[in-house]
């Protein structure tokens, strides 16, 4: 679902029949898997599941729920040097694992982070093997002191936009 709430694409349609019971609650329990979705949801963070009820012995009773589930990113962790200094060299470990059964093709690691970089520092990445770990180590300088965010992002065709942070102090 786009974040105007419109919908990308019909991803999958099931027709059940069961018996609901007079002050019952009725699960119905759905697997959605991610070579079902994944082509069409690379840039949407959220998936809209609706159950359509129709009481079969009175058609005219129908029934809507919906619910929006939002889509989780796989986890990167970020990694920094002990003791970090102005003009000082420093080193930055990050660490993404490819969840899914296919391989990660395009992939690209944007770093940014003022007093850290002067400009985004965007590295291209290897392609990543199911449920293989790219360690990605990187020395900068950073420039000025203080409290900073260190903001990573990793982008590849199956995913857009992962993103996690970290705080960064700098000392004179």
């Amino acid at each position: 679902m786009m974040y105007t709430g419109k919908p990308v694409a019909n991803i999958q349609n099931q027709v059940i029949e069961k018996e609901l019971l007079p002050g019952k609650d009725l699960i119905i329990p759905m697997h959605v898997p991610y070579s079902t979705y994944n082509k069409r949801m690379v840039r949407c963070e959220s998936m809209n599941f609706s159950a359509l009820i129709t009481d079969l012995q009175n058609e005219d009773n129908i029934y809507l729920e919906s619910k929006c589930v939002v889509l989780k990113d796989p986890p990167m962790t970020i990694t920094v040097s002990d003791e970090v200094r102005v003009n000082q060299e420093m080193t930055i470990e990050v660490a993404f694992t490819n969840p899914v059964n296919e391989i990660l093709r395009d992939c690209t690691l944007t770093l940014s982070g003022t007093g850290l970089f002067e400009w985004e520092e965007i590295a291209k990445l290897p392609d990543l093997m199911p449920n293989k770990t790219l360690l990605v180590k990187l020395n900068i300088v950073p420039y000025k002191s203080g409290k900073k965010t260190l903001l990573v992002d990793f982008d590849c065709a199956s995913f857009r936009d992962i993103k996690t942070s970290c705080i960064v102090h700098v000392k004179p």
